[in-house]
């Protein structure tokens, strides 16, 4: 199936007509970049729903946000090289329509003291605020979909390594440069600009927090949006590996920042709405496989049966009905697909056996016969007081994982839940036969007595695990 996301809005410049540039914002559902990593919202697109508004060119500027010359991440440097032609040539097609163009390339302003685009900066008195703006109104309580704990780079050193903005995208003398919030609101009042697109990098940190970037502009009053297709997160950009929260790849971090911009702070648009020509793509995009692999379709038609020679099936022939039962049914394809997008999650084995050391039922099938009767009993000394779900799941939340697997009954038929199966025959391993019994042999036949499994799941689905 196709992995949809939800864009919460949407906004489109179209080409000029009459020298007007349509903006629309739409909520509707899309193939983000046609990238198949991201988990599904919904299965089937819903209704389109449009609202166009007008920007004139001579009243839209765009602000190039740190596209430098270098980055201390090798990996961000050479994909700003790749962005770079793309950009340029939308900054060409923009100067045409009559749209301004800002270049704020930060700490490296100096660089340009000399320039005209530059000089005529200074006009403009700093702002009395010159700082980040770490998070906005419409952002409360929203949760930041990407955790950059290692600076976007578990590979790279972190420096300073950037002198100017990058060759490949010349500065006019026309155009206009500066990293402070006060010059470039001054210049956007002078000019009477009421409209802010930003590009360039990084979309979860630069774009969205420096003086110039989105919040800010957005509460200065300006209409804003972010051209999409021409920004890049720092997430993830060492290849193939997939090292912080919500642990998945590089672009589709940068699909699930632009879905938390267009929710929470602005729509966004393509450099198509520029230029009129397809909207750039990263070239590790281009060679990621389609939503369905022909592995994926194997898998789905896959015999589910174990082979007669495998170890496990042999040992379980036995006491393992070869018909499931008739109202048996197996997990369906939407819940193949749905747990195919869990990245990250954990597997507990823990029963009446950990008392024992052992890290499940299985070795107990080689043990004794004295032994295997003493574990028969085993269940009534059952008691992990310093058991608490809470704590478990606030840990597995914190570490990023998606979900648990809990084994709630393992082979030796110990249940972890106040089950209302009971027991009613036991076969004593010392007499060498069945003994009549009534018990549900489960958590509640133990001093513990409180139903593990319960309490488990309310905890996680109170964070959503």
């Amino acid at each position: 199936m196709s992995i949809l996301s939800k864009i919460h809005s949407l906004a489109t410049l179209a080409p000029a007509q009459h020298g007007v540039l349509t903006v629309f914002t739409s909520a509707f559902l899309l193939t983000s970049f046609g990238v198949p990593t991201l988990p599904a919202a919904e299965a089937t697109p819903a209704p389109s729903t449009v609202a166009p508004s007008q920007w004139k060119p001579e009243e839209t500027a765009i602000i190039v946000c740190d596209i430098w010359d270098k980055h201390w991440c090798k990996h961000l440097t050479a994909r700003v090289g790749e962005l770079a032609p793309a950009l340029n040539a939308t900054l060409n097609a923009a100067r045409q329509k009559g749209v301004t163009i800002i270049h704020s390339p930060s700490d490296t302003v100096a660089f340009y003291k000399d320039h005209p685009a530059r000089k005529k900066a200074l006009a403009f008195p700093l702002a009395k605020d010159e700082g980040w703006t770490r998070t906005s109104p419409g952002e409360k309580g929203a949760k930041f979909p990407l955790d950059t704990a290692d600076n976007g780079c578990s590979e790279c050193e972190v420096s300073e390594a950037w002198k100017s903005q990058i060759a490949t995208i010349p500065i006019p003398d026309s155009d206009f440069i500066s990293q402070s919030r006060g010059e470039i609101l001054g210049y956007l009042e002078q000019r009477k600009i009421k409209n802010v697109a930003l590009t360039g990098v990084a979309t979860n940190m630069c774009v969205l927090g420096r003086p110039f970037g989105l919040r800010s502009m957005k509460a200065a009053g300006k209409n804003v949006a972010v051209i999409r297709d021409l920004t890049d997160v720092m997430y993830n950009n060492v290849p193939d590996k997939l090292n912080r929260p919500p642990y998945v790849t590089h672009d589709a971090g940068q699909d699930l920042m632009i879905q938390y911009i267009e929710k929470y702070i602005c729509p966004s648009m393509t450099s198509t709405d520029f230029t009129g020509k397809p909207a750039f793509q990263f070239a590790s995009r281009k060679t990621q496989q389609p939503a369905l692999s022909e592995a994926v379709k194997r898998d789905r038609a896959r015999n589910i049966r174990l082979p007669k020679s495998d170890s496990h099936y042999r040992k379980t022939s036995s006491y393992v009905e070869e018909v499931p039962d008739a109202d048996y049914v197996h997990a369906s394809e939407a819940a193949y697909e749905s747990f195919r997008d869990i990245k990250y999650s954990i597997r507990i084995v823990w029963g009446v056996y950990s008392k024992w050391g052992i890290e499940a039922s299985w070795p107990i099938l080689n043990y004794p016969d004295a032994k295997k009767q003493q574990y028969q009993e085993l269940y009534k000394t059952f008691n992990p007081v310093d058991f608490n779900a809470e704590q478990w799941m606030t840990d597995f939340e914190r570490w990023g994982m998606q979900a648990f697997a809990f084994i709630c009954k393992h082979h030796d038929g110990f249940s972890f839940w106040h089950t209302k199966t009971n027991v009613k025959r036991r076969f004593n391993y010392l007499t060498k036969q069945f003994e009549d019994c009534n018990l549900h042999y489960s958590i509640e036949e133990t001093p513990f007595k409180r139903d593990i499994v319960k309490e488990l799941c309310d905890a996680a689905h109170k964070r959503n695990i």
